[in-house]
Protein backbone atom coordinates (compact mmCIF):
# COMPACT_ATOMS: atom_id res chain seq x y z
CA UNK A 1 0.00 0.00 0.00
CA UNK A 2 1.49 3.40 -0.69
CA UNK A 3 0.61 6.01 1.58
CA UNK A 4 1.62 8.89 -0.09
CA UNK A 5 -1.12 7.74 -2.93
CA UNK A 6 -3.73 10.04 -2.51
CA UNK A 7 -7.08 8.10 -2.14
CA UNK A 8 -10.38 9.78 -3.32
CA UNK A 9 -12.88 7.53 -1.04
CA UNK A 10 -10.14 8.28 1.82
CA UNK A 11 -10.28 12.14 1.06
CA UNK A 12 -14.20 12.14 0.84
CA UNK A 13 -14.06 10.48 4.32
CA UNK A 14 -12.08 12.95 5.94
CA UNK A 15 -13.43 15.62 4.54
CA UNK A 16 -16.88 14.46 5.68
CA UNK A 17 -15.87 13.76 9.04
CA UNK A 18 -13.98 17.11 8.83
CA UNK A 19 -17.64 18.99 8.06
CA UNK A 20 -19.46 17.15 11.01
CA UNK A 21 -17.12 17.87 13.43
CA UNK A 22 -17.01 21.31 12.42
CA UNK A 23 -21.03 21.65 12.77
CA UNK A 24 -20.76 19.69 16.35
CA UNK A 25 -17.69 22.24 17.62
CA UNK A 26 -20.06 25.19 15.95
CA UNK A 27 -22.86 23.59 18.27
CA UNK A 28 -21.50 22.59 21.12
CA UNK A 29 -18.37 24.65 21.79
CA UNK A 30 -19.20 28.35 20.08
CA UNK A 31 -22.65 28.54 21.13
CA UNK A 32 -21.75 28.28 24.79
CA UNK A 33 -18.46 29.77 24.82
CA UNK A 34 -19.63 33.15 22.86
CA UNK A 35 -22.73 32.98 25.06
CA UNK A 36 -20.29 32.78 27.99
CA UNK A 37 -18.22 36.13 26.82
CA UNK A 38 -21.46 37.68 26.25
CA UNK A 39 -22.39 37.69 29.81
CA UNK A 40 -19.08 38.48 30.68
CA UNK A 41 -19.35 41.60 28.67
CA UNK A 42 -22.79 42.34 30.31
CA UNK A 43 -21.88 42.04 33.73
CA UNK A 44 -18.88 44.20 32.86
CA UNK A 45 -20.97 46.73 31.20
CA UNK A 46 -23.21 46.97 33.94
CA UNK A 47 -20.69 47.66 36.34
CA UNK A 48 -18.85 50.43 34.02
CA UNK A 49 -22.96 52.14 34.41
CA UNK A 50 -22.89 51.66 37.68
CA UNK A 51 -19.81 53.77 37.79
CA UNK A 52 -21.13 56.26 35.53
CA UNK A 53 -23.84 56.43 37.84
CA UNK A 54 -21.83 56.57 40.62
CA UNK A 55 -20.23 60.17 38.60
CA UNK A 56 -23.72 61.46 38.22
CA UNK A 57 -24.96 61.10 41.85
CA UNK A 58 -21.27 62.90 43.00
CA UNK A 59 -22.01 65.94 40.17
CA UNK A 60 -25.64 65.94 41.76
CA UNK A 61 -24.05 65.91 45.28
CA UNK A 62 -21.75 68.87 44.24
CA UNK A 63 -24.38 70.80 42.65
CA UNK A 64 -26.81 70.31 45.59
CA UNK A 65 -23.67 71.53 47.86
CA UNK A 66 -23.29 74.77 45.50
CA UNK A 67 -26.51 75.33 46.20
CA UNK A 68 -26.31 75.35 49.96
CA UNK A 69 -23.19 77.50 49.60
CA UNK A 70 -25.29 80.32 47.41
CA UNK A 71 -27.40 80.58 50.25
CA UNK A 72 -24.62 81.14 52.89
CA UNK A 73 -23.14 84.01 50.51
CA UNK A 74 -25.84 85.80 51.94
CA UNK A 75 -24.73 85.57 55.52
CA UNK A 76 -21.26 86.83 55.26
CA UNK A 77 -18.26 87.56 52.61
CA UNK A 78 -15.66 85.61 54.50
CA UNK A 79 -17.63 82.48 54.51
CA UNK A 80 -18.66 82.69 50.97
CA UNK A 81 -14.67 83.07 49.90
CA UNK A 82 -13.74 79.86 52.45
CA UNK A 83 -16.80 78.07 51.80
CA UNK A 84 -16.35 78.69 48.11
CA UNK A 85 -12.68 77.36 48.50
CA UNK A 86 -13.97 74.16 50.52
CA UNK A 87 -16.42 73.34 47.73
CA UNK A 88 -14.25 73.74 44.96
CA UNK A 89 -11.87 71.24 46.51
CA UNK A 90 -14.44 68.88 47.60
CA UNK A 91 -15.58 68.83 44.15
CA UNK A 92 -12.85 68.26 42.08
CA UNK A 93 -11.76 65.58 44.47
CA UNK A 94 -15.17 63.80 44.19
CA UNK A 95 -15.28 64.12 40.29
CA UNK A 96 -11.04 63.39 39.93
CA UNK A 97 -11.89 60.26 41.66
CA UNK A 98 -14.84 59.16 40.62
CA UNK A 99 -13.27 59.13 37.04
CA UNK A 100 -10.24 57.71 38.45
CA UNK A 101 -12.74 55.00 39.57
CA UNK A 102 -15.01 54.92 35.85
CA UNK A 103 -11.44 54.35 34.36
CA UNK A 104 -10.14 51.86 36.38
CA UNK A 105 -13.12 49.72 35.89
CA UNK A 106 -13.31 50.45 32.27
CA UNK A 107 -9.48 49.03 32.09
CA UNK A 108 -10.33 46.31 34.36
CA UNK A 109 -13.29 45.68 32.00
CA UNK A 110 -11.14 45.45 28.80
CA UNK A 111 -8.57 43.26 30.34
CA UNK A 112 -11.29 40.39 31.49
CA UNK A 113 -12.67 40.83 28.18
CA UNK A 114 -9.72 40.25 26.36
CA UNK A 115 -8.39 37.64 28.77
CA UNK A 116 -11.41 35.44 28.51
CA UNK A 117 -11.43 36.04 24.89
CA UNK A 118 -7.90 34.88 24.35
CA UNK A 119 -8.69 31.62 26.80
CA UNK A 120 -11.55 30.70 24.86
CA UNK A 121 -9.39 30.72 21.57
CA UNK A 122 -7.09 29.07 23.42
CA UNK A 123 -9.12 26.34 24.64
CA UNK A 124 -10.77 26.02 21.11
CA UNK A 125 -7.36 25.52 19.54
CA UNK A 126 -6.33 22.75 22.37
CA UNK A 127 -10.18 20.95 21.71
CA UNK A 128 -9.67 20.93 17.46
CA UNK A 129 -5.79 20.08 17.92
CA UNK A 130 -6.95 16.92 20.34
CA UNK A 131 -9.90 15.87 18.22
CA UNK A 132 -7.73 16.24 14.71
CA UNK A 133 -5.06 14.20 16.01
CA UNK A 134 -7.62 11.56 17.04
CA UNK A 135 -9.27 11.82 13.52
CA UNK A 136 -6.14 11.84 11.68
CA UNK A 137 -5.07 8.40 13.50
CA UNK A 138 -8.08 6.83 12.94
CA UNK A 139 -8.08 7.76 8.79
CA UNK A 140 -4.26 6.99 8.35
CA UNK A 141 -4.77 3.53 10.70
CA UNK A 142 -0.99 4.42 11.49
CA UNK A 143 0.71 3.96 14.98
CA UNK A 144 1.84 8.37 14.85
CA UNK A 145 2.62 9.21 18.60
CA UNK A 146 -0.01 11.66 19.26
CA UNK A 147 2.59 14.21 20.63
CA UNK A 148 3.92 14.23 16.49
CA UNK A 149 0.11 15.33 15.42
CA UNK A 150 0.28 17.66 17.69
CA UNK A 151 3.10 19.39 16.67
CA UNK A 152 2.06 18.74 13.38
CA UNK A 153 -1.54 20.41 13.71
CA UNK A 154 -0.23 23.54 15.83
CA UNK A 155 2.04 23.80 13.08
CA UNK A 156 -0.63 24.24 10.47
CA UNK A 157 -2.57 26.80 13.25
CA UNK A 158 0.48 28.97 13.21
CA UNK A 159 1.17 29.04 10.02
CA UNK A 160 -2.22 29.85 9.04
CA UNK A 161 -2.50 32.49 11.47
CA UNK A 162 0.77 34.24 10.01
CA UNK A 163 -0.80 33.75 6.89
CA UNK A 164 -3.67 35.58 7.90
CA UNK A 165 -2.08 38.04 9.70
CA UNK A 166 -0.11 38.93 6.92
CA UNK A 167 -3.29 39.27 5.02
CA UNK A 168 -4.97 41.15 7.22
CA UNK A 169 -2.26 43.51 7.18
CA UNK A 170 -2.32 44.34 3.46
Amino acid sequence: MDFLKPELQTMLWTLVTFVLLLAVLWRFAWGPLLKAINAREAKIRGRFEEAEARLKEAEAKAREYEDKMAHAREQAAEIIARGRKDMEAVRQEMLEGARREAAKILERARRDINLAKDQAAQDLRDEIVRLSVEIAAKVLEKSISPEDHRRFIEECIAEYERSAEAGGKA
